[in-house]
Protein backbone atom coordinates (compact mmCIF):
# COMPACT_ATOMS: atom_id res chain seq x y z
CA UNK A 1 0.00 0.00 0.00
CA UNK A 2 2.79 2.41 0.87
CA UNK A 3 4.52 1.56 -2.40
CA UNK A 4 1.33 2.34 -4.33
CA UNK A 5 1.00 5.67 -2.53
CA UNK A 6 4.60 6.54 -3.41
CA UNK A 7 4.02 5.59 -7.06
CA UNK A 8 0.87 7.73 -7.21
CA UNK A 9 2.75 10.68 -5.69
CA UNK A 10 5.59 10.26 -8.20
CA UNK A 11 3.19 10.02 -11.12
CA UNK A 12 1.23 13.01 -9.88
CA UNK A 13 4.46 14.97 -9.51
CA UNK A 14 5.47 14.04 -13.06
CA UNK A 15 2.07 15.10 -14.43
CA UNK A 16 2.28 18.42 -12.60
CA UNK A 17 5.82 19.00 -13.93
CA UNK A 18 4.74 18.11 -17.47
CA UNK A 19 1.73 20.45 -17.29
CA UNK A 20 3.89 23.19 -15.78
CA UNK A 21 6.50 22.72 -18.55
CA UNK A 22 3.86 22.88 -21.28
CA UNK A 23 2.25 26.00 -19.78
CA UNK A 24 5.65 27.64 -19.34
CA UNK A 25 6.59 26.74 -22.92
CA UNK A 26 3.33 28.21 -24.25
CA UNK A 27 3.80 31.36 -22.18
CA UNK A 28 7.40 31.83 -23.37
CA UNK A 29 6.40 31.15 -26.96
CA UNK A 30 3.67 33.80 -26.71
CA UNK A 31 6.11 36.34 -25.22
CA UNK A 32 8.64 35.65 -27.99
CA UNK A 33 5.93 36.13 -30.63
CA UNK A 34 4.79 39.40 -28.99
CA UNK A 35 8.36 40.75 -29.00
CA UNK A 36 8.80 39.71 -32.62
CA UNK A 37 5.58 41.53 -33.57
CA UNK A 38 6.64 44.63 -31.63
CA UNK A 39 10.02 44.64 -33.40
CA UNK A 40 8.35 44.23 -36.80
CA UNK A 41 5.92 47.05 -35.97
CA UNK A 42 8.79 49.37 -34.98
CA UNK A 43 10.66 48.50 -38.18
CA UNK A 44 7.56 49.12 -40.31
CA UNK A 45 6.91 52.45 -38.60
CA UNK A 46 10.52 53.48 -39.20
CA UNK A 47 10.18 52.59 -42.89
CA UNK A 48 6.92 54.55 -43.12
CA UNK A 49 8.49 57.55 -41.41
CA UNK A 50 11.45 57.48 -43.80
CA UNK A 51 9.12 57.24 -46.78
CA UNK A 52 7.01 60.14 -45.53
CA UNK A 53 10.13 62.25 -45.07
CA UNK A 54 11.23 61.30 -48.58
CA UNK A 55 7.80 62.28 -49.91
CA UNK A 56 8.07 65.65 -48.18
CA UNK A 57 11.38 66.26 -49.96
CA UNK A 58 9.74 65.35 -53.28
CA UNK A 59 6.77 67.61 -52.58
CA UNK A 60 9.04 70.48 -51.62
CA UNK A 61 10.66 70.08 -55.03
CA UNK A 62 7.44 69.79 -57.04
CA UNK A 63 4.93 72.13 -55.33
CA UNK A 64 6.78 75.38 -56.20
CA UNK A 65 7.21 74.10 -59.76
CA UNK A 66 3.47 73.43 -60.05
CA UNK A 67 2.70 76.88 -58.70
CA UNK A 68 4.88 78.37 -61.44
CA UNK A 69 3.15 76.20 -64.06
CA UNK A 70 -0.27 77.28 -62.77
CA UNK A 71 0.59 80.98 -62.92
CA UNK A 72 2.23 80.58 -66.33
CA UNK A 73 -0.78 78.63 -67.65
CA UNK A 74 -3.17 81.34 -66.46
CA UNK A 75 -1.03 83.92 -68.24
CA UNK A 76 -0.62 81.91 -71.46
CA UNK A 77 -4.34 81.08 -71.62
CA UNK A 78 -4.96 84.80 -72.07
CA UNK A 79 -2.61 85.08 -75.07
CA UNK A 80 -4.27 84.32 -78.44
CA UNK A 81 -0.88 83.53 -80.01
CA UNK A 82 -0.29 80.74 -77.50
CA UNK A 83 -3.79 79.32 -78.05
CA UNK A 84 -3.26 79.25 -81.82
CA UNK A 85 0.20 77.69 -81.46
CA UNK A 86 -1.20 75.14 -79.03
CA UNK A 87 -3.98 74.16 -81.44
CA UNK A 88 -1.41 73.61 -84.19
CA UNK A 89 1.12 71.72 -82.08
CA UNK A 90 0.77 70.39 -78.55
CA UNK A 91 4.56 70.59 -78.21
CA UNK A 92 4.24 74.31 -77.56
CA UNK A 93 2.74 73.26 -74.23
CA UNK A 94 6.03 71.61 -73.27
CA UNK A 95 8.18 74.37 -74.70
CA UNK A 96 6.31 77.27 -73.12
CA UNK A 97 4.97 75.78 -69.92
CA UNK A 98 6.87 72.79 -68.61
CA UNK A 99 10.33 74.10 -67.86
CA UNK A 100 11.37 70.75 -66.33
CA UNK A 101 10.02 68.75 -69.24
CA UNK A 102 7.03 67.19 -67.48
CA UNK A 103 4.30 67.92 -64.98
CA UNK A 104 5.32 65.22 -62.53
CA UNK A 105 6.39 61.83 -63.65
CA UNK A 106 6.97 58.71 -61.63
CA UNK A 107 10.48 59.84 -60.84
CA UNK A 108 11.09 63.42 -59.77
CA UNK A 109 14.24 65.25 -60.76
CA UNK A 110 17.37 63.74 -59.29
CA UNK A 111 18.29 65.32 -56.01
CA UNK A 112 21.86 65.28 -54.67
CA UNK A 113 22.40 62.48 -52.19
CA UNK A 114 19.33 60.50 -53.22
CA UNK A 115 19.47 57.13 -54.88
CA UNK A 116 16.57 55.72 -56.89
CA UNK A 117 14.59 53.14 -54.89
CA UNK A 118 15.43 50.30 -57.26
CA UNK A 119 19.18 50.50 -56.52
CA UNK A 120 19.09 50.99 -52.75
Amino acid sequence: MAKMSTTIKQNLTRVILIVFSVVLGLYLSERIEERKQQREARELLAILKAEIQENIVILNEWVPYHQIISRRLDSLAQEPEFIEAFIESKEVFYDELLTKGNIMGASPPAMPGRLPKDIR
